[in-house]
């Protein structure tokens, strides 16, 4: 196993007396605002509107021992966006100043290490959400503000995309040490929080996992209005590509309706940074859903490609559609590994690399496909079958590389995703 991924894990962070981790390095630097536009390519978007505990004592018995938990990797901070089941629930009436508008808190909807994020109502009664970061002692002190900043940074690149998840206003981050971030909210949550909460139907299930892929081929992108376009509701748009997520996961995809149709937007971007970024922090992401590069190289997501990786991990969950249902290595390993520890998650990444196509679309077969759908002849499996194992390739094979936002985005028709309805979703 690599030194690094064992030096990443091992430097991620466990309080015993807690039991809270999360993906935050304790030297986490701001790396800045970040100045104009790079690897641009132009193209025309038609109709775009402006519009727990993931480690608790589970290394193993030579690392302290006790229980391996259900939520091993899923970070508490980014459960906070979908509102979770973390919060006290109880009601905090009062306003707030945040920027030039006032919110009244109405309650708490999760909390995690580094912030806490509540329901509120701006002045005109609209549900927003509000994330705060928490004022930590000692050195770790400065970690939740500068996190918090350079989140912002990265959701005003995101601001003309309306599949991510829209920044409505935030404290200044040149005088507030602790800026607050007023969010868009949904009512429906994560995801996460939908898993198993509804009975779909294989079709259904393929429908829905066609359409993350479409909504984040698209949803990962910064988007730049440059001009408006010669028909009626087209705008001229730059699309960037050189920016990543770093931490995509059903806990990170909420759920939204729009025009009676479902939205997958995608949340939680402070591990987002551009990959020319020289300064950004690489132990951030979670590692059940992290691609095989990323923690071989220590946890550096260096472009967009883990995010397709990442993505083809959640279109997993989604297929599954099991509520208590994780597996840190999914499809990765064979009974040989379950990655409970550092060990596994190496040995597993290994074994992945190590085999032939045939054998990774007959694993992806054995461990996804039938356990799922069992003898389902639906029309439509083959071709997920085959969007995985694309997903699921070597980023670095010349030969047979991982598929591209481009790939994903222009390649899924539109009538496969049409089975996902809004009647699928209900309010957590």
């Amino acid at each position: 196993m690599p030194t690094t991924l064992f030096l990443l894990l091992l430097a991620c962070g466990f309080d015993q007396g807690s039991g809270v981790y999360d993906r935050l390095r304790f030297d986490d630097q701001d790396p800045g605002m970040v100045n104009g536009f790079s690897g641009q390519f132009e193209q025309n978007t038609m109709g775009v509107s402006g519009s727990l505990n993931p480690y608790q004592n589970a290394i193993s018995q030579a690392w302290g021992g006790g229980q391996f938990v259900q939520s091993l990797f899923v970070s508490f901070r980014s459960q906070m966006y979908s509102g979770g089941n973390l919060g006290s629930q109880s009601t905090v009436v009062e306003w707030t100043q945040i920027g030039s508008g006032k919110y009244k808190i109405l309650k708490e909807l999760g909390a995690g290490a580094y912030g806490t994020v509540y329901l509120a109502e701006d002045q005109s009664g609209n549900k927003v959400a509000i994330k705060v970061p928490k004022e930590l002692r000692g050195h770790l002190k400065a970690l939740p503000g500068l996190e918090a900043k350079h989140e912002i940074q990265m959701l005003k690149l995101m601001e003309n995309n309306p599949w991510a998840v829209r920044i409505l206003n935030h404290d200044d981050i040149t005088i507030e040490a602790f800026p607050k971030i007023v969010l868009e909210y949904t009512p429906y949550g994560s995801l996460r929080d939908q898993l198993g909460k509804k009975q779909k139907t294989v079709g259904q299930r393929i429908s829905c996992a066609f359409k993350l892929m479409k909504d984040a081929a698209v949803g990962l992108v910064p988007m730049k209005i440059v001009g408006t376009g010669n028909q009626e509701n087209e705008v001229k748009m730059v699309v960037r590509h050189d920016m990543a997520h770093g931490d995509v996961k059903p806990d990170n995809v909420l759920v939204f309706k729009n025009n009676n149709r479902v939205v997958f937007k995608t949340a939680d971007w402070g591990s987002a940074h551009l990959t020319t970024d020289t300064t950004w922090d690489e132990l951030k992401g979670t590692p059940a859903y992290m691609a095989p590069e990323v923690l071989e190289t220590g946890g550096l997501c260096s472009g967009t490609a883990c995010d397709v990786w990442s993505t083809a991990m959640t279109v997993i969950d989604i297929i599954r559609d099991a509520k208590d249902n994780f597996e840190p290595c999914k499809m990765l390993a064979d009974q040989n590994f379950n990655c409970i520890n550092v060990f596994h998650i190496g040995g597993a990444v290994q074994q992945w690399f190590s085999k032939s196509e045939q054998d990774k679309m007959k694993q992806i077969q054995e461990r996804v496909i039938k356990p799922s759908f069992g003898q389902s002849k639906h029309d439509k499996i083959p071709y997920l079958e085959y969007y995985l194992l694309w997903m699921l390739r070597n980023a670095t094979d010349p030969n047979k590389q991982r598929m591209t936002w481009n790939d994903v985005a222009f390649n899924i028709k539109n009538e496969w995703t049409e089975e996902c309805t809004p009647a699928l979703f209900d309010e957590r």
